[in-house]
């Protein structure tokens, strides 16, 4: 048969998978060959889904309707009440499978410059080059930790084609950093959103995991000091580790009423609606392990993930590598500048050295994530590790007004010891990539 002669538009001519689901492919390739490899590469939650949303989904089995594109009602009332934002309510709630969708579907609707944090979450940089939308990078550096200032932004904003109206990408905690905006820096960011009538979507998908935050409160978000320009995404992909039920959400404010239809609209064309069981069963989910205050579950892994990037961070600190620590979810972004060498002169070479010689897979940080190829920093996803064990090897302190962070600190959670009890797999992984450090280190 003679090929067919298919024609690409512009944007497809040169297509590539993401870096990170490349890797987590040759991870999987590499054990099924009975390799040692260490996953640091891939930000999958380690932690099994909580056995209330796992019952609910059998009992929900057999719902087979069409639901509304939209989602259920109850469901988006659920959502609403986890955030605790005043200012949202369930009938500007649009659930998708996956925020993913949700935020590729927006860069084909909006007609504005979009601009992009570096670093950023890979997949918004595809997206907006997808939709053939203008876009600019906003700098920040491991000296502000990573987070960008009102300068900056307001940099970017001259470099557009215009400096009215356009969309600001804030993924807050942040993916691949692990950092969080303080009340005060997402202010500042807010005030030149709103002098340039620019819309926030707020990716807030880690919040529920934030280590500083008290058991009874949220991660502040923007929304809180930027409720009328501001898109909240979220879903129960990270926190209640169900990345693969795909359900995320946007909320919108009643401010942007124009755009969620539109949003809607181009929904009901790519998908009719989120999987029936799975937007019943995460109803349960949410009321009894989301919203419930006095849930074990989002305590323990909150405390059990913090452990791990502290124990991490330390040892990495040891071997002279740079990095800060995390505040919430499960990154770090370390910096490896001292094992610049001859053979090391970018991100690409660094995960692939360390693969090759340390059995550690990393994704750098480079160009996938908004960073300049040259720099040697890298996406550490602290999760390799049996959650399943954790939560049973974690006895869990009855201790009130303590945070994650507080808690580990008091109890010395980070210690070796504790590592050994419940992420004996992470202490192997850091004592490989660190003993690789120490062996190529040039300081």
């Amino acid at each position: 048969m003679d090929k067919m002669d298919v024609k690409y538009e512009a944007q497809y001519q040169q297509v590539h998978t993401a870096r990170n689901l490349v890797f987590n492919e040759k991870i999987r390739e590499m054990r099924a060959e009975g390799k040692t490899v260490h996953n640091f590469a891939f930000g999958q939650n380690p932690f099994p889904v909580p056995q209330v949303g796992q019952e609910a989904l059998k009992k929900h089995v057999g719902e087979n309707l069409y639901e509304a594109v939209q989602g259920l009602l109850p469901l988006r009332e659920k959502i609403v009440e986890q955030h605790g934002v005043e200012h949202f309510d369930a009938s500007r709630v649009l659930v998708g499978p996956g925020c993913k969708e949700l935020s590729w579907l927006m860069m084909h609707v909006i007609k504005m410059p979009v601009y992009l944090v570096s670093p950023t979450w890979v997949t918004y940089e595809s997206q907006v080059e997808a939709a053939n939308k203008e876009f600019h990078y906003i700098k920040s550096g491991f000296d502000s930790n990573w987070k960008i200032t009102a300068e900056e932004f307001k940099k970017s904003i001259s470099k557009a084609s215009t400096q009215t109206g356009g969309l600001l990408v804030l993924v807050n905690p942040c993916n691949p950093s692990g950092q969080s905006y303080s009340r005060q820096e997402l202010e500042e960011i807010a005030r030149i959103a709103r002098e340039h009538k620019i819309i926030v979507l707020s990716d807030e998908i880690y919040a529920f995991l934030s280590f500083d935050v008290l058991p009874t409160e949220n991660l502040i978000s923007m929304a809180e000091v930027y409720p009328e320009g501001t898109i909240v995404g979220s879903g129960i992909s990270k926190w209640a580790s169900c990345g693969g039920w795909r359900l995320g959400y946007h909320m919108f404010p009643k401010e942007l009423a124009g755009l969620m239809p539109r949003i809607k609209a181009a929904c009901s064309w790519s998908y009719s609606c989120v999987a029936s069981p799975i937007q019943y069963a995460a109803i349960e989910l949410l009321q009894k392990e989301g919203i419930n205050k006095e849930s074990d579950y989002l305590r323990k892994c909150s405390i059990i993930f913090c452990a791990v990037a502290t124990y991490t961070a330390n040892s990495l600190r040891k071997v002279g590598v740079k990095v800060h620590d995390a505040t919430s979810g499960f990154y770090l972004m370390p910096v490896f500048e001292n094992c610049r060498s001859e053979d090391i002169q970018n991100g690409t070479t660094l995960a692939d050295a360390i693969l090759a010689e340390g059995q550690v897979a990393m994704v750098e940080c480079g160009p996938c994530f908004g960073r300049d190829a040259s720099e040697l920093s890298t996406r550490l996803c602290y999760i390799d590790f049996d959650g399943k064990l954790a939560l049973e090897k974690l006895e869990l302190k009855k201790e009130d007004g303590l945070t994650a962070r507080q808690d580990v600190e008091k109890f010395d959670c980070a210690s070796q010891y504790f590592m050994d009890l419940v992420a004996p797999n992470m202490v192997k992984a850091v004592a490989a990539l660190t003993g690789w450090v120490e062996a190529r280190s040039n300081k």
